[in-house]
């Protein structure tokens, strides 16, 4: 199984100061997805065609202003 969380952690810091989402695969894959929400810097919004690809085990997404 692949490493996931490392992928996820390193999204997380690229997108600083906002949201990252992306998705964990059934084969343990992370995929980054695109914020599509009106403000990325306090939520995040995910286009179902984004999802509609993948066979999704697990939607992430940070909180960048949580200390």
């Amino acid at each position: 199984m692949h490493n996931w969380f490392g992928d996820y952690k390193n999204h997380a810091i690229e997108s600083f100061p906002n949201e990252c989402v992306g998705i964990v695969t059934k084969d343990g894959q992370y995929v980054r997805l695109k914020n599509h929400a009106i403000d990325p810097s306090t939520s995040f919004a995910i286009n179902p065609y984004d999802l509609a690809q993948y066979e999704v085990d697990t939607v992430c997404h940070s909180h960048p202003t949580v200390s």
